[in-house]
């Protein structure tokens, strides 16, 4: 069974898949990946929609009212992921490959987001220079 999901972006698809995921027992992160000043607010707009929708479907009896709490608490959200924390593995943290291709693709889809590639191909070269030359950080 499915533990937990990453739903990249707080727009009206993100906030309705972690709803869904998040009624289902999933543990929900929502991520915000656009480099924006007002990605927090983003991330709280979303978590108050995904509260109105859950309220509404329990007036409409769609869900019980009892479901609408623990849903809200099984939905996390996040700017970054290299803020996440691995559930399965506690060594994560400390475990340098695995931050560094973290936040490869962090940086790839903050990238992405902006259509700005050559920023992803730059940012690759310096990351992947980092790794193989760990002495020149």
């Amino acid at each position: 069974m499915i533990e937990a999901v990453a739903v990249i972006g707080p727009g009206r698809m993100g906030r309705q898949i972690a709803l869904t995921c998040a009624l289902g027992g999933c543990r929900a992160l929502l991520v915000d990946l656009k480099p924006r000043p007002d990605a927090r607010a983003a991330l709280a707009d979303a978590r108050r929609e995904i509260a109105r929708d859950l309220r509404l479907m329990a007036e409409e009896d769609v869900i019980k009212s009892a479901e609408v709490a623990p849903a809200l608490e099984r939905i996390e959200d996040r700017t970054d992921l290299a803020e996440v924390e691995s559930p399965r593995d506690p060594r994560f943290r400390s475990n340098e490959n695995a931050r560094m291709r973290l936040h490869m693709i962090t940086m790839f889809l903050n990238q992405w987001a902006t259509q700005d590639f050559g920023a992803v191909l730059d940012g690759f070269d310096a990351t992947l220079a980092s790794i193989t030359n760990p002495d020149e950080r």
